[in-house]
C-alpha cells in the first residue's frame, strides 16, 4: 500500500468499502496506523467494534465524522436508517503537530455497483483550517455509503498527511 501513487490508493479504498462496514485492517498496514475515537470513559473495544475508527498516513491529523437526518444520525463505521432525501454529513478536523495546517477535504458516495460519485460540495473543495464543517449530500434511493477522505497541508501546501474515516451506511428502513 505505501508504494502506491494517490489515484491507485483512492480507487483501492473505494473499491474495499463497497464490501466492507467499517475501515478493515488490511489498511492498518505500516505505514498506515488506525485509530478510534473514544469519548470520555467509553471502552477502547466497543468504540472499535462499532468502527468509530479512521486510519491516518502521517502528521497528526486528527478526524471525526458523523452524519444525521432529523432525529437520526451516526458515526463513521455506523449506520443511518432514514426516509429523507438528504442528510447531513459533518467532519471535524485538526492536527497539533503541523503549523498551519490546511485540511482538504473529500466525501465520496458508493451507491452499489456504481462508480464512486464526488460528493465534495463546493465550499469544500478549496483547503480549509482545522474546524468542524458540514454538508449537506443527497441520500441515495436504495441507499449507499458515504467515506470522508481527509488530506493534511501544510504552509506551503504540500502534503503532510493522508486519512480515511470508516464509511457510514445510508439505508432505507422500508427496502429492508
Amino acid at each position: 500500500m505505501r508504494d502506491l501513487p494517490p489515484s491507485e490508493l483512492r480507487a483501492h479504498v473505494l473499491e474495499q468499502t463497497r464490501t466492507q462496514t467499517i475501515t478493515p485492517t488490511w489498511f492498518g498496514e505500516d505505514p498506515w496506523q488506525a485509530f478510534a475515537v473514544v469519548v470520555g470513559d467509553q471502552d477502547v473495544g466497543e468504540v472499535v467494534a462499532r468502527g468509530r475508527t479512521y486510519v491516518r498516513n502521517g502528521g497528526g491529523l486528527e478526524l471525526d465524522v458523523r452524519m444525521g437526518a432529523g432525529d437520526r444520525g451516526a458515526f463513521m463505521g455506523g449506520v443511518l436508517a432514514t426516509g429523507v432525501e438528504r442528510a447531513m454529513v459533518q467532519v471535524r478536523v485538526m492536527d497539533p503537530d503541523t503549523l498551519g495546517a490546511r485540511f482538504s477535504i473529500r466525501v465520496h458516495a458508493l451507491e452499489g455497483d456504481v462508480r464512486p460519485r464526488d460528493a465534495t460540495p463546493g465550499y469544500l473543495r478549496r483547503a480549509v483550517p482545522r474546524g468542524t464543517y458540514r454538508a449537506w449530500v443527497d441520500v441515495p434511493p436504495r441507499g449507499g455509503r458515504y467515506l470522508v477522505e481527509v488530506t493534511t497541508l501544510d504552509r506551503g501546501g504540500e502534503q503532510v498527511a493522508q486519512a480515511w474515516a470508516s464509511p457510514i451506511a445510508v439505508e432505507r428502513p422500508w427496502l429492508q
